[in-house]
């Protein structure tokens, strides 16, 4: 038995679809709409453990942030794929974290029951999750009494709605950002000192906090601003690119000499007054340098100290120094201990 973080969800109205624009129409949509759907998947760390038939079943092993980041990347993908396709597109979505069990290619346990569950009560373009994984932004839906749970399952919810921010950098997290300021501060300095295009680079381990870190910098720009574009090593250039005053590349531990190279040039002949945001990990440092020799600023991401543990494990915080110490102040296992200790009986 483990404690994954389980995702279910639907598209709203499939068969009134199916209906209004017929079968060859209808699986045009059904290949993009699932195309969409894995994307998200994808892009969060999630494992596909089977399709529904009008959604899929998803299983999350890390923190339960990454389903709620999933939850967001569908709903975004969707509304997208909504307006080019002229067609109402939108799901519901259930998401519960808790015991569950790996038997014969599927998951079995009260996590599954109880996403499978919010998923069927959730409205469309809403996201019902136990409130134990909830974020602060979320509001509470109360105790809801669920087909076949025996105790009623205190629940928030998210009404996902159009962003103007890429869906990874947009979604709410469920931690506040904790030891960061330094860092945070210089990321603010590196946008106002923009004028003549500037490179900042974000560097540390996995679980950091990199990405975390650079969601909350775009969310303290002004609205309307600067318009933000993510891309992540080895994919296509984002969208939206040639209009953005801030570039998000996201794992460029994982690019080619090649790509680092492109990018820099792409950067460098792209209009003046622009911020890149180079984000990776540490453990190979070819492609920090050749930042650095871009003129790129370098912030490390090392340990979180003590009263940072501390902020991060809220009503545990009087384990802050032990927690510190067997994670070596990795943000990403801190909050993994968080999770473990809210799941707790």
């Amino acid at each position: 038995m483990s404690n994954p973080t389980m995702l279910f969800c639907d598209l709203v109205g499939s068969t009134a679809l199916l209906s209004r624009v017929g079968n060859v129409r209808n699986e045009q949509l059904r290949r993009r709409y699932f195309s969409a759907l894995r994307a998200g998947v994808r892009a969060t760390g999630g494992e596909e453990v089977k399709n529904l038939g009008d959604g899929l079943m998803v299983v999350f092993r890390s923190t339960p942030d990454s389903a709620l980041s999933a939850a967001e990347a569908m709903h975004r993908s969707l509304f997208q794929l909504s307006e080019d396709e002229h067609e109402d597109l939108r799901i519901r979505v259930g998401i519960a974290s808790g015991e569950a069990t790996w038997v014969d290619g599927d998951w079995f346990g009260p996590a599954v029951n109880v996403a499978a569950r919010l998923c069927a009560k959730a409205l469309a373009s809403q996201t019902l999750v136990t409130s134990n994984i909830a974020t602060p932004s979320m509001g509470s839906a109360g105790s809801l009494e669920l087909k076949g749970i025996p105790e009623p399952v205190p629940t928030s919810v998210a009404a996902w709605e159009p962003s103007s921010l890429p869906a990874v950098l947009a979604i709410a997290d469920r931690v506040p950002l904790a030891g960061r300021s330094v860092e945070l501060a210089a990321l603010t300095a590196g946008w106002s000192d923009r004028a003549g295009g500037r490179i900042v680079v974000v560097a540390g381990p996995a679980g950091a906090g990199k990405t975390r870190l650079v969601r909350e910098f775009v969310r303290s720009v002004p609205s309307g601003d600067e318009r933000v574009a993510y891309c992540r090593a080895g994919t296509d250039e984002p969208s939206g690119v040639a209009d953005a005053g801030i570039i998000v590349a996201d794992d460029l531990h994982l690019a080619g000499t090649a790509e680092v190279a492109e990018l820099v040039t792409a950067f460098e002949n792209s209009p003046a007054g622009r911020l890149l945001v180079a984000v990776g990990r540490d453990d190979t440092d070819d492609w920090i340098q050749r930042l650095r020799a871009a003129r790129g600023f370098v912030i490390e991401l090392g340990p979180l100290p003590v009263a940072a543990v501390a902020e991060l494990l809220g009503p545990y915080e009087a384990m802050a120094e032990l927690v510190a110490t067997t994670t070596a102040g990795n943000a990403g296992y801190v909050n993994e201990v968080r999770t473990a200790l809210d799941a707790a009986p």
